[in-house]
């Protein structure tokens, strides 16, 4: 005998909870009731809060707003185990957060895709408490207004931990470390206004922060900078604050 509840009472218990979709791997795959294998298919099924189950995911693009994605902890793996075709994620829309997951990208063919790539449209980004590792490229490349980056662990990415080229970004409370470029990249002629606060960016082969000479009114306080190749600091601009402790 049949025991399961009917697809409408199950539909009805999902509405009232937190998250609008649940997506595993390994669980049932039923969209009437929110149940998903890849975060994908819950994004373009409409649903605007998802959460995530521990398992290996392939890559996913928010491209509608006002879009939360929770990860159940860093074993929420989002990435390829073969040649990557694109970034890990890419969020090209606004009022969107993402947290609680690690990512990574595996180009293999020698192509450069970041670990989060935040396009123009991606205004009001949240990104919280991720794992990013192994990208070719960058970390996170935001060219959006209003990017809030803060308590991730960003390392061993390829080129720079973070590259911001849009006003008003905020990046506070993360680790970067052993980047093959600068820990954090201020490095562009629109990354005004922008704020980094409480940062640790050791090890990497760049700069540990650098702020561009076109990049005006920034400020970089409190952040611990060691051991980066080039410097720990640079800044540039000349309209920058720049308080930070650096050995």
């Amino acid at each position: 005998m049949n025991t399961s509840l009917p697809w409408q009472t199950q539909r009805a218990i999902r509405e009232g909870m937190s998250f609008s979709a649940v997506v595993d791997a390994d669980g049932v795959h039923n969209p009437k009731t929110g149940g998903f294998h890849v975060v994908q298919d819950a994004i373009d099924a409409g649903h605007k809060s998802i959460f995530v189950r521990d398992g290996n995911y392939p890559a996913f693009a928010i491209d509608v707003p006002e879009v939360t994605i929770v990860g159940e902890s860093w074993d929420v793996v989002c990435g390829s185990v073969v040649a990557q075709t694109n970034h890990a994620i890419i969020i090209s829309a606004a009022n969107c957060s993402v947290s609680n997951l690690q990512c990574y990208t595996n180009a293999l063919g020698g192509n450069d895709f970041d670990g989060v790539n935040v396009t123009s449209g991606g205004t009001y980004t949240l990104l919280d408490r991720l794992y990013i590792s192994q990208s070719d490229r960058r970390g996170v490349n935001g060219s959006a207004q209003h990017i809030f980056v803060q308590n991730c662990h960003i390392s061993t990415c390829d080129d720079r931990g973070i590259y911001y080229d849009g006003l008003y970004g905020r990046i506070s409370n993360n680790t970067f470390v052993s980047c093959g470029g600068s820990g954090i990249g201020f490095d562009s002629s629109i990354a005004d206004n922008s704020i980094a606060i409480g940062n640790f960016c050791v090890s990497n082969t760049g700069w540990g922060l650098i702020v561009d000479a076109n990049s005006n009114n920034c400020i970089a306080v409190g952040n611990r900078l060691y051991a980066n190749t080039a410097g720990n600091e640079s800044d540039s601009s000349s309209t920058s604050t720049m308080h930070n402790e650096t050995t």
